[in-house]
């Protein structure tokens, strides 16, 4: 029995419209393919396989349906109403090409498993159901031009997809072109910036280009999952919302770069939970390569740093590499992103060869070390870790004072005189017990690191970095010799009591034993005394000794939401003078909630309740707060200065004539020296605290 289809042109069918529906809706008993509908448009839609014996139920068109519907199957159908009803066309392989520009909303399950559909023109659809094209050969979605919502599964497993446009579609639900059978074609998707996508949206895609360009207004959880062919995510500041395990599983992800300066509020904590390598700041821009000598200027246009240039040679001069700004204190390494807040130029750093002479003038030693390359002068003064240098000559008399580094121009080769005194440096790391210096006449460089905060592990989403500890700095001069008392802070071991000196206890709860305890301050006091346990878990000392600090480094914030930057040491005065959120301020305890008790002056603030899960504040001048189970506040810093007397409270000890100058604090979220290598920073100190004392130049 041949099969009978639908034509493009229906004149005849539409003159005679009236005759053939109520013949069949009068003499047809469940006819096999035939869905009686009463809109004249949806039955000619769904007339597909119509068998030769309902033709001649229709007295003397015998003719015209066959000169129309012909025995050979015609895959295209064009329809002029404006609706598809679900489940419309479900399963009508015959269906090859679909024409319907009136249509404005395409049902769930319309076209479901029409493996042979290939195109679908409707200029003013607007909204595709679910599963509306599930399983089928449609190659493009750009004959949809006024789409505004994709629904779920819409284009699930439709393989034969090669680029998908979604400019000006508002929202693409959850799994909309998921595959999970076959082998898909997809290289390309065009985003828009309005557009919302949904969870899992585009998994299973791997032939998508190497590079995503992500400027989509919001991206679900796993949306791009198994998509192995991605190298490279660009996400642009359209981003505003990024849910929990967006960017994760993806596969072998080299790099996100990111244009936003920092991670904005509305990303997940855990967008990034594949821990692909991320950069901030990376929009597009020129950046200036300053060679520092006759060679012009050079431009590079683009968001990150791949390849640095090699500059030519400089008479005199070996090149040592690309820095940050024109002091060559920081150097480049690729892939570089901008810092936020710095201007696109990278400076070259030049060494000379210099023929190096010390001399010790307490030994009276003159030492020869041959030939050494130099790009500062700061750097030839911290060439000799033994020797504080007091003054650089460029003759063997000691006449001509070496000052400015652009002195050296044409000196290559030439010898220099580094003289100094014998160099004094005392080290003190975390040995849990109070730690004395005696320190002579002079100058002398104090530096004190605070303690981390502690996370507990055991939490099921993973380890999160805690509170890191914050860093101080001030020069003590002395016209006599002074004892000194060191407390070195420490970091919880057991992720509940308190870090040592001052670090505030946690009590881990029943349900994700997720807090932990802050870190201990780092201080250099004037009264002595070792610390001892509270009944909150917390090692504090006397207030004699407290009120005798002269440095102060706090100690970070223990929890589980330590990417707040409130639970950083240090985080006042660095950068707030009160405080905030439970970060402790200059002269007051930070704020506490749930069950706690308060911080003070000296000590964090420690969890009560062994039934919730409460996190410690850090240890400081004055000791973080806690924010019940989410973080400790990070412990303030403080130096004796003229610029801080005003924050010490009543009976402070320390006499005016040992104020700190040169003074500097450093909250935990910011670059600061390592305490380990004068050459290198770190963002934050972690593990145990540290003091270092070192005697300076006279000045």
């Amino acid at each position: 029995m041949p099969n009978y289809s639908l034509v493009e042109n229906l004149d005849w069918l539409r003159e005679n419209k009236q005759l053939f529906i109520e013949t069949l809706d009068s003499k047809l008993d469940s006819p096999s393919g035939l869905t009686i509908h009463t809109s004249w448009d949806d039955i000619v839609a769904y007339i597909n396989n119509l068998p030769t014996y309902i033709m001649d139920l229709v007295d003397g068109a015998i003719e015209e349906l066959e000169r129309f519907l012909g025995n050979n199957i015609e895959k295209t159908i064009q329809v002029t109403s404006n609706k598809i009803v679900p489940y419309a066309f479900k399963e009508k392989s015959s269906i090859k090409n679909f024409i319907g520009n009136n249509v404005t909303t395409v049902g769930d399950y319309a076209f479901q498993n029409c493996t042979n559909l290939e195109s679908f023109k409707g200029t003013s659809v607007t909204s595709i159901g679910s599963y509306a094209f599930h399983n089928t050969k449609i190659k493009t979605i750009s004959d949809m031009p006024s789409l505004s919502t994709i629904g779920s599964y819409a284009f699930q497993n439709c393989n034969e997809l090669t680029e998908v446009n979604l400019v000006g579609i508002n929202t693409v639900n959850s799994y909309a072109f998921i595959i999970n059978s076959g082998t898909p074609k997809l290289t390309s998707i065009i985003f828009g910036a309005n557009t919302a996508i949904g969870d899992y949206a585009f998994a299973g895609h791997t032939q998508l280009n190497s590079t995503l360009y992500l400027n989509c207004k919001s991206i679900g959880q796993y949306a791009f999952q198994s998509c192995s062919s991605i190298r490279e995510i660009i996400v642009t500041t359209d981003v505003k919302t990024m849910s929990a395990y967006a960017l994760y599983n993806i596969g072998s992800v080299g790099r996100i770069l990111c244009e936003a300066p920092s991670k904005p509020s509305g990303w997940h904590s855990y967008w990034n939970y594949g821990n692909y390598p991320a950069y901030w700041n990376c929009i597009e821009r020129d950046w200036v390569f300053k060679y520092n000598s006759t060679q012009e200027d050079t431009t590079f246009h683009g968001r990150i740093i791949d390849t640095l240039p090699t500059p030519e040679p400089k008479e005199g001069y070996e090149f040592d590499c690309w820095y940050t700004d024109n002091t060559l204190a920081t150097k480049v390494t690729t892939p570089f992103a901008l810092p936020n807040g710095n201007y696109p130029v990278l400076y070259a750093g030049w060494k000379i060869a210099l023929h190096v002479f010390t001399y010790n003038t307490e030994t009276e030693i003159l030492s020869d070390l041959g030939y050494r390359s130099f790009k500062s002068l700061e750097e030839i003064q911290a060439f000799k870790t033994d020797i504080t240098i007091d003054h650089i000559y460029l003759d063997a008399e000691y006449t001509q004072e070496l000052t400015n580094f652009e002195q050296l121009q044409g000196y290559a080769g030439e010898p220099i005189y580094l003289v100094g005194v014998t160099r004094v440096e005392y080290t003190f790391e975390y040995t849990g017990h109070v730690q004395e210096a005696t320190l002579s006449s002079g100058h002398w460089l104090i530096e004190c690191w605070g303690a981390q905060g502690t996370y507990a592990t055991n939490n099921p989403n993973g380890d999160i970095q805690n509170g890191k500890g914050g860093y101080s700095r001030g020069t003590l001069t002395l016209t006599d010799s002074l004892r000194l008392f060191l407390y070195v802070g420490g970091k919880s071991a057991d992720a509940v009591a308190g870090g040592w000196n001052g670090g505030g206890a946690s009590y881990r709860g029943s349900s994700y034993n997720d807090n932990g305890p802050g870190g201990g301050a780092s201080d250099v006091s004037l009264v002595g005394g070792d610390c001892h346990t509270d009944s909150y878990k917390r090692y504090i000392r006397t207030s004699e000794s407290y009120l005798a600090r002269l440095l102060v480094a706090g100690g970070g914030g223990g929890g589980r939401n330590c990417s707040s930057e409130f639970c950083r040491g240090g985080y006042a005065p660095a950068i707030n003078i009160t405080g905030s959120s439970g970060a402790a301020s200059i002269n007051s305890g930070g704020a506490s909630s749930g069950s706690s008790v308060s911080s003070g002056f000296g000590f964090g603030a420690s969890g009560t309740s062994t039934g919730d899960d409460t996190a410690g504040g850090g240890g400081g001048w004055y000791g973080g707060g806690s924010q019940g189970d989410s973080y400790g506040g990070g412990g303030s810093s403080f130096a004796w200065c003229e610029q801080y007397q005003a924050y010490v409270p009543n009976n402070y000890s320390v006499p005016e004539n040992l104020k700190l100058t040169d003074v500097l604090l450093v909250a935990g979220n910011y670059s600061m020296p390592s305490p380990t290598n004068i050459d290198e920073t770190e963002i934050g100190h972690s593990g145990n605290g540290y003091i270092r004392i070192t005697k300076i130049r006279q000045v």
